[in-house]
């Protein structure tokens, strides 16, 4: 799979290798989202926004599962390689 982020506040998963979209979602606060990262399981993906939250959309169910509050707006958002452990920073 493969996400992509855009000024529309949308973000997408692909299946690889058709490029085909699977899903889709939109933030709330019509707000764009900036970066994106799927947990080592492929399971999660992790998203940064304007927002002071980082969401967690789970990828099997098809919608949010978790909105994390930051101080403000995070510009980049990792997960470990091989723990559920994520990075961010402002």
């Amino acid at each position: 799979r493969m996400a992509t982020t855009s000024e529309d506040s949308l973000v997408q998963i692909h299946v690889v290798p058709d490029l085909i979209c699977e899903r889709c979602y939109s933030n709330k606060n019509d707000c764009e989202y900036k970066k994106s990262s799927f947990s080592f399981d492929g399971k999660y993906l992790a998203v940064t926004s304007q927002d002071p939250y980082i969401e967690l959309f789970n990828i099997e169910k098809g919608g949010l599962s978790y909105r994390i509050k930051t101080g403000s707006g995070m510009e980049n958002v990792n997960w470990h390689p091989k723990k559920m452990v994520l990075a961010y920073t402002e």
